[in-house]
């Protein structure tokens, strides 16, 4: 990336992109992030991000799509008892 004013012509690019195909298991999902690092640590801070986010993320996705199927199968289970 080119910055046009700059103090330090060897600091890195501190933004990161990132593409997670099939997101928490599912072919159909998919999550697309910039990661806008900042700071002396910047490039650092951006490719944690894009490495950690889209675990932590799809963790809690999945443990969300098992509550739903869960709380889904026990209303039907309770209807059935009726």
């Amino acid at each position: 990336m080119y910055y046009p004013i700059r103090k330090d012509p060897l600091k890195p690019n501190q933004d990161k992109c990132g593409i997670t195909l099939k997101f928490a298991g599912e072919d159909g999902d998919a999550t697309f992030a910039v990661y806008d690092g900042h700071g002396e640590k910047g490039h650092e801070c951006a490719n944690f991000s894009k490495k950690k986010l889209p675990q932590s993320l799809a963790k809690y996705v999945r443990q969300k799509r098992v509550q739903r199927y869960s709380e889904k199968l026990e209303q039907g289970g309770n209807s059935k008892k009726k």
